[in-house]
């Protein structure tokens, strides 16, 4: 049985997130290029994999519509790749980045609405994303530690997690719809959560965003406690992500 603690980590970025908090990009620093060609060079592997994969796995129109998806992804990249060859500035770095964020996040959601036949293709697009945010990381200095950022990985890693194992323990739609419907929550939450760590939310308010996130993990405990034995290791995943969202919140509590 999948358990949190044994998948990668992912974090998922939203659209418009230079419109939702001021964005700070690094001053221009001459190791940024370098550092960033490697993992420019993995997301234009890796959605090439994504691509020929999508082919394969999914021969219908499912497939056509992912594909398509996949392909703006692809197009960003190259202008990724167009920016670090040229040297170009990190605000124009960090502004490909954004709308490359913008077109990943719906492959990874198709994904996930299309059940098992898309968990190849989720885990793949949930890879991209999370090169994606290394990739901000270089670009836009977050004033916080780095603590924080590890906190958020295993938060998301376990969601994700949590997430997959409702499947597999609560078979039965109709007593898995709670459920899932908090840990959707749940994943919104978060992204609020990396929206503020990565873009310069004030601190009160990143603090806040992480109450919110901790209230709807206690809701899945509840829930999950409230299944009996079916949900005996859902309730306990879930108890692992509240240690973790409260470790959060006293991290980013501290001076």
């Amino acid at each position: 049985m999948l358990r949190f603690l044994h998948l990668f980590p992912v974090v998922v970025l939203t659209a418009g997130l230079s419109a939702v908090f001021p964005t700070k990009t690094q001053a221009a620093d001459p190791n940024l290029i370098p550092k960033a060609q490697p993992l420019v060079t993995e997301l234009a592997k890796s959605l090439r994999n994504l691509r020929e994969d999508i082919d394969i796995d999914l021969p219908d129109e499912r497939g056509e519509k992912l594909g398509r998806m996949v392909d703006l992804c692809m197009l960003e990249v190259r202008k990724l790749q167009r920016s670090t060859r040229m040297g170009d500035p990190p605000g124009q770095l960090h502004k490909i980045v954004i709308e490359l964020d913008r077109h990943l996040h719906p492959v990874y959601a198709y994904a996930v609405s299309i059940g098992s036949e898309g968990l190849h293709t989720r885990r793949l697009a949930a890879h991209n994303i999370s090169v994606n945010q290394s990739l901000a990381r270089l670009i836009v200095s977050p004033p916080l530690p780095p603590r924080v950022f590890t906190l958020h990985d295993h938060l998301a890693k376990g969601i994700r997690s949590l997430r997959e194992d409702i499947d597999i323990d609560i078979p039965e739609q109709r007593r898995a719809l709670p459920l899932i419907e908090i840990v959707a929550r749940c994943r919104t939450d978060l992204i609020s959560v990396s929206q503020g760590a990565h873009f310069g939310a004030p601190l009160p308010q990143l603090r806040g965003l992480v109450v919110e996130l901790n209230k709807d993990l206690q809701k899945v405990a509840a829930t999950a406690e409230g299944l009996g034995t079916d949900g005996y290791y859902l309730h306990k995943s879930a108890t692992q992500l509240r240690i973790l969202g409260n470790e959060l919140l006293k991290t980013l509590s501290v001076p």
